[in-house]
């Protein structure tokens, strides 16, 4: 993405943190000019981390890079509402454009011999930056930029903080762990501070035909993910060719799409496939529920396969979807896709590269594009504009038990441009955020306007909202005489829910909004385990089947 949005992070207070690519000249966030970028004319790929307010005014934001193609980093928000970023560096040369981040820290001691690039850069919610560190040693060029990816940054419901990366033979962190291997993957555990901890290896190899750096099809193919439910972690590949090689837990990978589970240790659990052989869907995201049921969205290929799901196509080429199966990807609880009608099949069209999903509750939420006058899911039609006048960024609810759609909605913009939404998070206050790239204007539902200032695509931040900032559910009493009541509060292994009249769907969130864990009490099953849980302040949200609904704050001790 030449200028687009790869993540959204909030924090207790609703300030928002936006990561974006950026182009090379006359950079301007919201009014703010940044100059140029860290960059050379052969490459355009810089990076950007800017902070908004609930309301969505200019805080902050760090430029990141330097004269090479960088990969894109990526954020966690800690429970004090600090910033860590994890990423890569690619450029190891003393030149004009050294390694980066804005003025508080300049790479410009590296040669072609003597170089790292990885690095970990913690800042304050206001954007002072607190510390930096670069966990490699110094290394040649050859390997330390052809054998490095960092691939994933995520933090679990306690805080502590896991880094996937690939790495080259080599000593990591003051010589804490080292590795002799040419390639490997690996998963560095952090605390909440930030310390590094230890590191988690798994059973996975990969072939390495193509460029240098290519690692076969997980050279910039393996995502990774943490199930906050059961803390295990999650890879999944797209487009696994028949030339390449994967194994994984000692199991070849036949097909073109797999999913595969590790525990919390780095154990082998289990793998699932597609059916098809040479091409498959393309997934963006994944998210899982209190159960472990795996949601799965993306774009679907008219040739795709996925346990059995397939689609018509003469109803859409390509279009997206969404899928909800079993905790071991062995069945399809249900699945749909969007598409035309007989009359206008060409509505859909093909869907984007890029799109985002996240669950929330008792909803999936999707972004990705759509266009045409008939576009058609899961039970709800949404119409778009005229045929052949580009497409509008699709925001998309669904009911995860039943996969009906809940609500089809766009962001209108200029007709025969193109925009597309990659990038969701959900507040304090459970509102929606979207990111993602324009090309020319975009308009709100008030009539507001953005316009696009570059020659090439910008990246946008919206919020589907209520109201322009609400207040945090779990920052306020949402009624004065609160139906339900817990004991004991503190409370230390576990908490009891009284007053239960239905079943009841509750949230325990921790203090900056973070959903801890999710799930559904009953009048015969009114209690939630807690030993696991950190000291702290942490915000129970309630609500049954008769619409009553509480928040209450619960002290861990």
């Amino acid at each position: 993405q030449m200028e687009g949005t790869y993540e959204i992070h909030t924090d207790s207070a609703q300030n928002i943190y936006v990561l974006s690519s950026v182009g090379l000249f006359d950079i301007d966030v919201d009014g703010n000019d940044k100059g140029d970028n860290y960059d050379n004319s052969t490459s355009k790929m810089d990076f950007i981390l800017a902070s908004f307010t609930c309301e969505g005014d200019y805080r902050w934001s760090k430029i990141i890079g330097g004269g090479g193609k960088e990969r894109p980093p990526h954020i966690v928000i800690d429970e004090e509402n600090n910033v860590f970023v994890a990423g890569q560096f690619r450029n190891c040369q003393n030149d004009n454009y050294p390694p980066r981040i804005e003025n508080d820290t300049i790479l410009d001691d590296f040669t072609q011999s003597q170089c790292k690039t990885l690095f970990m850069a913690k800042f304050s919610s206001e954007g002072e930056m607190l510390w930096f560190n670069m966990p490699q040693e110094l290394g040649d060029q050859t390997d330390v930029l052809s054998h490095t990816i960092s691939r994933d940054f995520f933090s679990d419901s306690e805080g502590f903080m896991y880094w996937f990366l690939n790495l080259p033979e080599g000593s990591y962190e003051n010589g804490a762990f080292a590795t002799d291997e040419d390639t490997g993957f690996y998963t560095f555990k952090y605390n909440p501070e930030g310390e590094f901890m230890e590191v988690i290896t798994f059973d996975i190899q990969g072939s390495t035909d193509g460029p240098p750096g290519y690692f076969g099809p997980m050279g910039m193919g393996a995502n990774f993910y943490i199930n906050p439910h059961n803390q295990h972690f999650y890879l999944f590949i797209n487009r696994i060719q028949p030339q390449h090689t994967v194994i994984i837990g000692g199991q070849q990978v036949e097909h073109a799409f797999v999913i595969a589970s590790f525990d919390e240790e780095g154990n082998f659990l289990w793998m699932g496939e597609d059916n098809t052989t040479e091409w498959s869907p393309t997934v963006y995201d994944l998210a899982f529920d209190v159960d472990n049921n795996i949601y799965l969205g993306g774009k679907f290929l008219s040739s795709g396969d996925l346990l059995g799901f397939t689609i018509e196509e003469d109803l859409g080429l390509n279009p997206n979807f969404v899928m909800k199966t079993d905790p071991t990807f062995e069945n399809i609880i249900w699945a749909s896709y969007a598409h035309g009608t007989e009359e206008t099949p060409p509505s859909v069209g093909t869907a984007a590269e890029q799109g985002a999903l996240l669950l929330n509750d008792d909803e999936l939420v999707f972004t990705g594009w759509g266009f045409g006058e008939e576009f058609v899911w899961a039970g709800q039609t949404h119409y778009f504009h005229e045929p052949g006048g580009g497409t509008d960024v699709l925001f998309a609810r669904f009911d995860i038990e039943s996969g009906d759609c809940i609500e089809l909605n766009h962001l209108e913009s200029d007709y025969g441009s193109d925009e597309i939404g990659t990038a969701l998070a959900i507040d304090a206050a459970g509102d929606y955020l979207v990111g993602g790239q324009f090309e020319y204007n975009l308009f709100d539902d008030h009539g507001n306007v953005v316009y696009n200032a570059g020659g090439q695509t910008d990246f946008f931040l919206t919020k589907y909202a209520t109201q322009a900032c609400n207040e945090p559910d779990m920052a306020v009493e949402i009624h004065q005489e609160n139906p339900f009541q817990v004991y004991p509060n503190p409370v230390q292994n576990q908490l009891y829910i009284t007053n239960l009249q239905t079943k009841t769907a509750f949230s325990l969130y921790a203090l900056n909004g973070r959903l801890i864990t999710q799930g559904q009490l009953h009048p015969n099953q009114n209690s939630i385990p807690t030993a696991s849980l950190n000291n702290g302040l942490y915000f129970l949200k309630l609500k049954d089947e008769k619409g009553r609904e509480g928040v209450i704050k619960v002290v861990k001790e």
